[in-house]
């Protein structure tokens, strides 16, 4: 089943709503930002592998540290960035 919310405070309500294998959410919903959501996620101790697409090639080195920054602060877990070739998502 694939659900789709426009916005993050639906987005959260769908994911806390019942249990999701994989979550792909954006930082930059409306309502309430993706880094918001993981965090949230995590207090309630919901078990989703979470995915935040990066578009890393357009982000400078300052960029990149403030994301490690606002991931750490999420509670995504340390090292837990990996780098997904999407098309190797079927």
């Amino acid at each position: 089943m694939v659900d789709d919310a426009a916005d993050g405070e639906t987005g959260l309500t769908l994911a806390l709503s019942r249990p999701y294998d994989v979550a792909i959410i954006d930082r930059m919903l409306p309502e309430l930002d993706g880094l918001s959501i993981v965090a949230a996620l995590r207090v309630a101790a919901h078990d989703v592998c979470v995915v935040l697409p990066v578009d890393c090639p357009s982000m400078t080195a300052a960029g990149l540290r403030a994301l490690a920054d606002a991931c750490s602060d999420a509670a995504v877990p340390e090292g837990g960035g990996r780098t997904l070739d999407p098309a190797a998502i079927r």
